[in-house]
């Protein structure tokens, strides 16, 4: 066995456990907290579940606003540009209001750490599949060289 298959074969490995990560919620929390990307997101998460009853503005200088942006764009297919601002009005459940253009919208009255979750965990299988391909690959392009 060639070194560049044992390398595929370790990346393969990896990409598996990545995959595996976002399966299981504590698994995912924690990579997402480590995950330079992600930290941003989860740190947000965090604060909407803490920062009772007032409440949580992002504005468009937040590191997490662009991920933020696609969450809800991807839930409401609304374009979104200002700030966002999420008024607590129960148990982990918010309505957004969002600013387009000069008018205030709301946005939503969902459980948002949900779409967040579930964002994050579809962040985290394509980063594992991605492993997945590049060990593929590695792989296959020893097999081709010998």
């Amino acid at each position: 066995m060639s070194i560049l298959t044992t390398v595929g074969l370790v990346i393969d490995l990896v990409g598996a456990v990545v995959i595996l990560a976002a399966d299981f919620p504590d698994l995912r929390d924690e990579f997402a907290y480590y995950s330079p990307r992600l930290s941003h997101v989860e740190r947000l998460k965090r604060d909407l579940k803490s920062r009772r009853p007032s409440g949580v503005k992002i504005s468009p200088e937040h590191k997490a606003y662009s991920d933020l942006i696609d969450i809800l764009e991807e839930k409401n297919l609304e374009p979104i540009d200002g700030e966002i601002v999420f008024g607590n009005i129960g148990l982990s459940r918010f309505v957004v209001h969002a600013t387009r253009k000069t008018d205030q919208h709301r946005l939503a009255t969902e459980d948002i750490q949900t779409w967040i979750e579930n964002w994050t965990e579809k962040h985290i299988r394509r980063l594992g599949l991605s492993f997945l391909v590049i060990g593929f690959l590695s792989q296959l392009i020893d097999s081709v060289l010998v």
